[in-house]
């Protein structure tokens, strides 16, 4: 059984990765915890904003 992650700023979707007993994001996206307790995943710094509009909430992204 294979899973998909899904962007929640784009919506684009990639298989996920299987270690250590438990499916992943890809290695190159982001994930965070909001302070409601939802994960949000992004494949790109720039759905990480994308995706905070999307929820109506502003979050600080580090220039690095």
């Amino acid at each position: 059984m294979a899973m998909t992650a899904i962007c929640d700023g784009c919506g684009k979707q990639q298989p996920a990765e299987y270690y250590n007993h438990d499916w992943h994001k890809p290695d190159a996206w982001f994930e965070r915890t909001t302070d409601a307790g939802k994960s949000v995943m992004a494949c790109s710094r720039e759905c990480i904003r994308t995706a905070d509009e999307k929820r109506g909430e502003r979050v600080a992204i580090l220039p690095f």
